[in-house]
């Protein structure tokens, strides 16, 4: 599996039915329908679906998450927060387990690539302390995805931490919960912003 970070992702437009795009490549000329767009770039890329979802948290804005030194610990979301986004999904899929606090990629087809992005808030109470983020893949077999991060080092103070990972839903893992982790070298305090999960389906 791969571990990458992508740059500047952000949740993809709502596009109505309705919509005209102005075009002119091969396969569509003049005006053209959002679901025609769509339909054309399926097929000229093998690509069957994208869809996403965002979730919020609610309970950590009013208290925050404790995590002890030196201990992995999974950071939490459960869709409470005022953003949760999910009507971008197709209908009953669920990416994220808000009861149990993890990524579910179980209705995702095999095969799939999906984007992950973290977003929190970490509070230290000391200066130069080290933090480690991962996708822990807690199944028959333990798979880890883990990414030292700058040493949290202006001192004691609040650090957004913005994490995005793309992974490969293989038919072998994507039904394994996957549990966003954090390790940090001191004990600090921690404001999940949310998981934003895009899903593009080949």
């Amino acid at each position: 599996m791969a571990n990458v970070t992508i740059d500047n992702l952000s949740p993809p437009a709502s596009v109505e039915g309705g919509d005209l795009f102005e075009t002119s490549k091969s396969g569509i000329s003049g005006s053209a329908t959002s679901d025609q767009v769509k339909d054309f770039v399926s097929s000229e890329t093998n690509i069957k679906r994208s869809f996403w979802g965002n979730y919020d948290d609610g309970a950590t804005s009013v208290t925050p998450l404790s995590v002890p030194a030196s201990t992995w610990t999974s950071i939490p979301s459960d869709g409470a927060g005022g953003f949760t986004i999910l009507d971008e999904l197709p209908a009953g899929y669920s990416l994220y387990d808000t009861t149990n606090s993890y990524i579910d990629l179980s209705d995702v087809t095999s095969n799939s690539v999906v984007m992950i992005r973290a977003d929190f808030v970490v509070e230290t109470s000391t200066n130069n302390v080290g933090l480690k983020y991962r996708l822990y893949f807690d199944g028959d077999i333990q798979v880890f995805l883990t990414k030292r991060l700058p040493r949290l080092d202006e001192g004691a103070t609040t650090y957004n931490i913005v994490e995005e990972t793309t992974i490969f839903a293989g038919a072998a893992t994507k039904n394994f919960p996957i549990r966003a982790q954090v390790f940090s070298t001191s004990s600090v305090d921690i404001t999940v912003n949310g998981f934003f999960i895009h899903v593009i389906e080949r």
